[in-house]
């Protein structure tokens, strides 16, 4: 089998490659269907691949196409979904331990797995109690789907904080109570003029700048309260740790620190069958998989209304 795959030879260089691939005994051949764009894919098409081309993409889903002999469970024709790489391909291979059927039925951006487990993850850590007050710092696609899968009547205030007026529109249509511009004024003190000078219990940062995270540090109550970072990080940052000496909680809530990512797709295909997230109004752009520059050039500079990208090899 030959397969068409996007490979990163540069900061900003991007090419289609064909190579071969095998399916071995333990594994599916996949034919992806669509892969969405990460916030990671990105940021290492800004910085490169280091000392070896790489092949980018995490978030596919495809239709199986080949079961390996050792492989039980599944068959030819199953839609899956999981944590298989590289997803900007034509084809690529899983392991069946990284891989859950899907819906056939379901549009291929509602079912893409690896952004499902991640709001599942940081949903489940995003607790709070009934009259806490919530920030959201960043109304990136992730936060937008945490605040969506979190915010509720329990809380006396749900806060989002961005610069992009439209990306605070969305904020506000999926369960903010409260909106701040941060290019129009202070937000550290509308924050405090929205909460009496109180600041809030849960902040969730959702942003990849480290004035989101100072932010969202800043704004914290006090003893107890509870800072979530759902942003992935591409270095070291400098903080004040001095925001957190009253003894806040600062939880680190990449997918990556789940212990059961796979679940974590469950739990979210689950909740968008109860219309609980809402991933089809967030993927705003779709490209062609011979368009990867173009998708990777776009999602980099969000211009054009951007909040999600999927790319389609067909």
């Amino acid at each position: 089998m030959t397969t068409t795959v996007a490979e990163l030879r540069a900061p900003n260089e991007v090419r289609l490659v064909r190579e071969d691939i095998s399916c071995e005994s333990d594994q599916l051949l996949v034919k992806v269907e669509a892969c969405g764009i990460c916030a990671a894919d990105l940021e290492q098409f800004r910085l490169g691949p280091g000392k070896a081309p790489m092949r980018l993409g995490h978030e596919p889903v495809g239709y199986v196409l080949e079961v390996g002999a050792r492989v039980n469970g599944y068959r030819v024709g199953d839609r899956v979904t999981g944590f298989f790489t590289p997803g900007f391909a034509t084809y690529a291979l899983a392991a069946p331990d990284q891989v859950i059927k899907v819906p056939a039925a379901s549009p291929a951006e509602e079912v893409l797995g690896e952004p499902l487990a991640a709001v599942v993850h940081a949903a489940r850590a995003c607790t709070y109690a009934f009259g806490d007050v919530v920030a959201l710092v960043g109304c990136s696609f992730l936060g937008l789907m945490t605040l969506s899968a979190t915010a509720g009547k329990t809380a006396e205030a749900v806060i989002a904080i961005d610069s992009d007026e439209r990306l605070l529109s969305l904020a506000h249509d999926m369960g903010a109570t409260h909106t701040v511009n941060s290019k129009k004024g202070d937000a550290h003190e509308h924050v405090l003029h929205i909460t009496g000078g109180r600041g809030v219990d849960l902040a969730i940062n959702a942003g990849g700048i480290p004035q989101s995270l100072q932010l969202a540090g800043s704004i914290l109550r006090g003893p107890q309260a509870r800072l979530v970072a759902l942003a992935w990080q591409p270095g070291p940052q400098e903080i004040d740790l001095n925001l957190w000496k009253a003894g806040a909680i600062v939880v680190n809530m990449h997918p990556v620190c789940s212990p059961h990512l796979v679940e974590d797709i469950r739990r979210g295909l689950a909740a968008l069958a109860r219309g609980v997230l809402p991933m089809r109004r967030l993927v705003t752009h779709k490209f062609s998989l011979k368009d990867i520059d173009k998708a990777l050039r776009l999602a980099c500079e969000r211009k054009d209304g951007y909040v999600k990208g999927v790319v389609y090899p067909e």
